[in-house]
């Protein structure tokens, strides 16, 4: 799908470029200031880099709580971060290409990195469809699937990488980064031996995915298989009567007792499965971002993914 700037966009591009000569440099840096400035356009890239940088760091992150990511429509107070900051840390897909139209009018160079960069990508055709045939994970213009996250699998590399990028950012705290990566991995890595152990004790493989298919990484990882009522990050908002149909036939003959559906969903295909097969509907995060109250809860990547643990072993376990 070609991605169509709006009007505000394009007019945010055209300010920047008046403002500013064009130029990009991934060479970081000394911090303009006494501390570190990191600027993440998702929730995952900005939760690793706080995990890591703690009290040595400001980190914001661009999209704003309770938003959804792959609409975004950046500010001119976004613009202006990105431009200021000593590190830039974005998923490096089409959903956050947006930014690199600011990064390119930048009058300094802007380092940055993505977490595609670091780990082992996957293409986008890696779910299945109600039929059970190989189908289109995604329908973005990329060639690989963004959501590298979902999988805390990749989630230990990630982290690893974006450590790498502070430190070279910031030598003066780089021992306090590493310090601190060594005990976020460790949480990172008890929550992936969680997850083994649930599906290694599954009744079933299996999932259903009333929605969207942002989990091709956490799937492929833990040897699941999957089917969605729409593709990938799809822009298509309601799935076909067929594809809904062909959920309720999976779910019949696999006897599953769970059909999923995804944050800032509102469920209803969800609920018309359940309905039909007497499933019980959940709710799993696709960590992307996450809702305002979330936000002011104080959510993590970990406590999210530790609800998905959850939702993982009542669906596995028809």
């Amino acid at each position: 799908m070609k991605r169509i700037f709006n009007r505000r966009l394009a007019a945010l591009i055209l300010l920047c470029a008046l403002m500013c000569a064009g130029c990009q440099n991934t060479q970081p840096a000394p911090p303009k200031s006494g501390r570190l400035s990191i600027v993440a356009t998702v929730f995952p890239c900005y939760d690793f880099a706080r995990a890591i940088g703690g009290d040595l760091c400001d980190v914001r992150m661009l999209i704003t709580p309770g938003t959804e990511p792959h609409g975004y429509d950046p500010t001119l107070a976004d613009a202006a971060a990105v431009q200021a900051c000593d590190l830039l840390i974005l998923g490096g897909g089409e959903s956050d290409a947006w930014v690199q139209s600011i990064v390119q009018s930048a009058d300094t160079p802007v380092c940055q990195v993505q977490m595609m960069d670091f780990v082992a990508l996957l293409p986008v055709d890696g779910d299945e469809d109600a039929q059970g045939g190989a189908a289109q994970a995604h329908d973005h213009d990329g060639e690989w699937d963004e959501h590298v996250w979902t999988s805390p699998k990749n989630a230990i590399q990630i982290a690893q990488g974006i450590c790498q990028a502070m430190c070279q950012a910031d030598p003066d705290n780089a021992r306090a980064y590493q310090d601190r990566l060594q005990a976020y991995q460790a949480q990172l890595e008890s929550l992936d031996r969680e997850f083994e152990a649930v599906v290694d004790h599954a009744g079933t493989r299996t999932l259903v995915f009333a929605d969207r298919f942002p989990f091709q990484y956490f799937a492929n990882d833990y040897g699941l298989s999957c089917y969605s009522a729409l593709h990938g990050c799809s822009a298509v908002t309601e799935p076909s009567l067929t594809a809904i149909a062909g959920l309720i036939d999976v779910m019949r003959s696999q006897q599953l007792n769970a059909v999923l559906y995804l944050e800032f969903s509102d469920g209803k295909t969800a609920q018309a499965i359940a309905q039909a097969t007497g499933a019980q509907t959940l709710r799993i995060h696709s960590c992307h971002n996450v809702t305002a109250q979330q936000w002011a809860d104080g959510a993590t990547y970990l406590t999210l993914m530790q609800d998905n643990l959850d939702v993982l072993a009542l669906a596995l376990n028809p």
